[in-house]
C-alpha cells in the first residue's frame, strides 16, 4: 500500500492487485502471469493512462513482473523487489515443471529496471538481484540496485518501508521524464 500511495502522491497511476487463489497449487506461475496481464489490459483500456506502464512486483510479484517485462514490450519500466531468480524452497511449487526462467525472460526486455533489496532480507537473498542485473547489464538494459539498509524481505521496520517507496516512485517517474503526455 505504502508505495502505492507514493506513487499517487507522485502524480503516477497506480493499480494494486492480488494475485487469485494466493497458494499453491491453484495459483501458479501461468496463472499469477495471466492475473497480470489482465491488470494490463484493464490499465490500457482506461482513457486516462498513457503509452506508458511500469510494473511493480514484490518478491514473487517481482518474478512475475520480471517475467511480463520480458514478454510485453508495453511495459517501459520494471520494479523488482526481494525478487526470486531461482526457485528456491519457498517457490518451488509455484514453478511450473521447470518454466521458471525470470533471469532469461528479463533478458528481453527493453524497460529500465530497478532492483531493490532489504540489506536484512533472509528469505531471498541479494544473489538474485545479482543474476538479474548480471543479464540486463550484458543485453545492455537501464538497470539500477538499491539496498534499503535495515529492511527485511517484506521491508520492515517502517523507515524501510517508506524509503523502499520513495525509491520505487522516483524512479518510476525518472523512468517517465520527457515522456509522451508528461
Amino acid at each position: 500500500v505504502a508505495t502505492c500511495v507514493a506513487l499517487a502522491d507522485a502524480g503516477v497511476a497506480a493499480l494494486r492487485f492480488a494475485y487469485r487463489d494466493h497458494q499453491p497449487p491453484r495459483m501458479t506461475l501461468e496463472t499469477a502471469l495471466a492475473d497480470t496481464a489482465g491488470a494490463v489490459r484493464l490499465l490500457k483500456a482506461h482513457p486516462d493512462v498513457p503509452d506508458r506502464l511500469a510494473l511493480v512486483g514484490f518478491s514473487f510479484g517481482g518474478t512475475v513482473a520480471a517475467i511480463a517485462a520480458g514478454r510485453d514490450s508495453r511495459v517501459k519500466a520494471a520494479v523488482l523487489a526481494a525478487a526470486p531468480a531461482m526457485a528456491g524452497a519457498k517457490f518451488t511449487a509455484w514453478t511450473n515443471d521447470g518454466k521458471w526462467k525470470p533471469v532469461a525472460e528479463l533478458s528481453r526486455t527493453r524497460a529500465r529496471v530497478l532492483l531493490i533489496w532489504g540489506s536484512r532480507d533472509t528469505e531471498v537473498s541479494v544473489e538474485n538481484a545479482e543474476r538479474y542485473r548480471a543479464v540486463l547489464t550484458q543485453a545492455r538494459v537501464t538497470n539500477r540496485f538499491v539496498t534499503i539498509e535495515g529492511g527485511d524481505h517484506d521491508f520492515n521496520p517502517a523507515a524501510a518501508r517508506e524509503q523502499m517507496a520513495a525509491t520505487v516512485s522516483e524512479w518510476v517517474r525518472e523512468s517517465f521524464v520527457g515522456a509522451p503526455g508528461d
